[in-house]
């Protein structure tokens, strides 16, 4: 029940803290009905401004939204061709319900080495809308998307808002629901650029890892004893890394199954950890290196209480992870080790 990636121990104790208050593993929340209008597969065509002054570019697409991770959440993977040629842009998308904070999310990986999660807003039933904030060329930018929907049509605006300047509608697309469409996704070969050099220490870990250890559920609560598998392979030339966990069961609670990615934050120069599990969890957390080891912070709610999490995991002379110990501090408890775990490498 616990990854290789930073973020997913903190989704364990978060897991943890859920299962002492709880008999029974949490299942997909109400909210999710609004998200069917999406599911199935989807042709697209339209127009994207490129740079300021130039001609439109024509783009096509393929997209496919099905139900993963027991449900919670609805997993999106597109492909998007650019007219004249050259890599296709690849995206994975989880959208679900964060029920920590009482909102819609959209959890997300490219090709171009980005790694976000944002809030989905519906103004309406038939719209959805989503702002993020970027850093792009060193310069900030705000990316709002404006999607209205029906049964088997989506049109989208996408706009740009600059350091300086009015916003510009630089992307306008229709979608048509179809019966069939195979988008390449994370399968794609292809980075949209060169990956970020920091990210090269995190491909070394590319492998499959067994691990075994312990995790306290709650201050003064005895620690159990956890295994399972880490999946973790490179992406789109070395732009992202991608851990999957599959840990076995415990107790009333099904087998764990966590999928995280590592990306490359240019503005806070650090790596981005952001993950989805089979228990409706989602987040993101920045992790550096220091040395030969990975530091990472998470704070947050857990249960709607205060919590925070700091997590060290060591790296060998190759760069693969040896061992895990994570420290946490729930409400106004001291902090307490909440988990530890030592990796095998086995391919």
């Amino acid at each position: 029940m616990n990854t290789s990636a930073l973020l997913s121990l903190v989704s364990l104790s978060l897991l943890a803290a859920t299962a002492t208050s709880q008999d029974a593993p949490p299942k997909p929340a109400p909210e999710l009905a609004r998200l069917k209008a999406f599911e199935g597969h989807w042709e697209g065509s339209g127009t994207a401004m490129m740079g300021p002054g130039t001609e439109p570019t024509k783009w096509t697409s393929k997209s496919t939204y099905q139900w993963a991770l027991s449900g919670f959440f609805l997993q999106a993977d597109s492909s998007i061709q650019f007219e004249g040629g050259g890599p296709a842009l690849r995206f994975r998308e989880y959208l679900g319900w964060d029920g920590e904070n009482k909102r819609y999310v959209d959890v997300s990986v490219s090709n171009s080495g980005e790694g976000v999660v944002s809030t989905l807003m519906f103004p309406s039933d038939d719209t959805m809308v989503s702002m993020t904030r970027y850093l792009r060329d060193g310069k900030t930018q705000i990316e709002r998307a404006f999607v209205k929907f029906a049964k088997d049509e989506q049109r989208m605006t996408l706009s740009f808002l600059n350091e300086a300047g009015p916003s510009v509608d630089a992307i306008l697309g229709t979608f048509k629901r179809v019966q069939k469409t195979t988008p390449t996704g994370l399968e794609a070969v292809h980075g949209m650029g060169p990956a970020p050099a920091a990210m090269g220490t995190i491909a070394k870990m590319a492998g499959e890892y067994d691990f075994v250890g312990e995790m306290t559920m709650m201050p003064g609560t005895p620690a159990m004893k956890i295994k399972g598998r880490d999946s973790v392979r490179s992406l789109f030339e070395g732009a992202i890394v991608q851990v999957v966990t599959h840990g076995e069961p415990v107790g009333p609670f099904p087998a764990y199954e966590a999928h995280a990615y590592y990306a490359w934050n240019p503005s806070d120069k650090c790596y981005d950890v952001i993950m989805v599990s089979n228990m409706g969890e989602a987040g993101t957390m920045q992790t550096r290196l220091e040395g030969d080891k990975l530091v990472g912070v998470f704070a947050g709610l857990s249960m709607g209480r205060t919590s925070c999490a700091h997590m060290v995991m060591s790296l060998d002379k190759d760069g693969r992870p040896t061992k895990t110990v994570a420290h946490a501090i729930l409400g106004a408890s001291e902090p307490y080790k909440s988990f530890e775990a030592s990796y095998t490498k086995v391919k």
